[in-house]
């Protein structure tokens, strides 16, 4: 979680620039940064991910493609479990990292790559890949968050 001070008018607010000392129990000061917003990641509401369906999509282009592919990550990552007595959403909108399945259509896994969430996008080579359609899974906390079909010529 990030914490970002900001003043009346939304503007980035450094006046504050050396470490503070919140508690008189704690006798270490409270390290911290001041980080200038990326507006990419200001949360305007809990359903923004609901009305914005595409920011939760797996993005892959060329398709068809022939020898690389670019991969987009999705901006959030959700997670429903209609199991069980209470059915519940969850919404991540920072992770670690996710792992990129990709299956040929006999289900049989031909690709694994672990993607941290820094890259947002990512190049992968499939020249060496048969011909034929796949499918391209993020994989989250053991949950498919993502998935897209793509086809290889």
């Amino acid at each position: 979680m990030y914490a970002v001070k900001v003043n009346y008018d939304l503007e980035y607010d450094s006046i504050y620039t050396q470490p503070l000392t919140y508690d008189s129990l704690c006798p270490y000061p409270i390290i911290f940064t001041t980080i200038d917003p990326d507006c990419d990641n200001v949360y305007v509401g809990i359903e923004e991910p609901f009305q914005h369906p595409e920011t939760t999509r797996l993005r892959i282009y060329p398709n068809p493609a022939y020898e690389r592919i670019t991969i987009e990550l999705p901006k959030y990552l959700i997670i429903s479990n209609t199991t069980g007595r209470i059915p519940s959403t969850t919404i991540y909108h920072q992770w670690g990292s996710v792992i990129l399945e990709a299956y040929d259509l006999f289900g049989r896994k031909v690709f694994k790559k672990e993607i941290i969430r820094a890259e947002s996008e990512v190049e992968q080579d499939v020249s060496n890949w048969q011909a034929g359609m796949y499918v391209l899974r993020l994989v989250y906390q053991s949950n498919v968050v993502a998935d897209e079909k793509v086809v290889i010529n």
